[in-house]
């Protein structure tokens, strides 16, 4: 009976004839398909990192944008709504002097029967 030597228990190491090399070869490759891999991928997701912070960029600044803008807008109607109310005041204050300088007992009889009015009410809640 003849003794058939295992090339895989087989001490060598090197040459394409050897089933151990070849796996290693081929482990040696896929090694480096995984690497490549991974290189193509993380350049891909820093290219999709770099558009989409781009994009938050450009919407950060419309964004800001706008609201200055609305803010500028709120602001010039405030201002005008202040002044109007203030004129609107003023013209009340004059129309009121006006009334009592022409109708003096009768301002003090309103403002005396006002007075007691409020008088009557707040001593109703005690």
């Amino acid at each position: 009976m003849e003794q058939v030597e295992n090339p895989v228990s087989s001490g060598s190491v090197s040459g394409n004839s050897d089933p151990q090399g070849t796996i290693e070869q081929h482990a040696r490759d896929l090694g480096r398909k995984v690497d490549s891999a991974s290189a193509r991928l993380h350049s891909s997701w820093d290219g999709a990192a770099s558009q989409v912070k781009d994009k938050l960029g450009t919407t950060k600044s419309r964004v800001k944008a706008k609201l200055n803008e609305t803010g500028s807008q709120a602001k010039h109607k405030l201002v005008k709504a202040k002044a109007a109310t203030a004129e609107k005041a003023h013209d009340y204050r004059i129309t009121v002097e006006h009334k009592v300088q022409a109708h003096p007992l009768k301002s003090l009889g309103v403002a005396f029967g006002a007075g007691a009015l409020l008088g009557l009410m707040l001593r109703r809640r005690r």
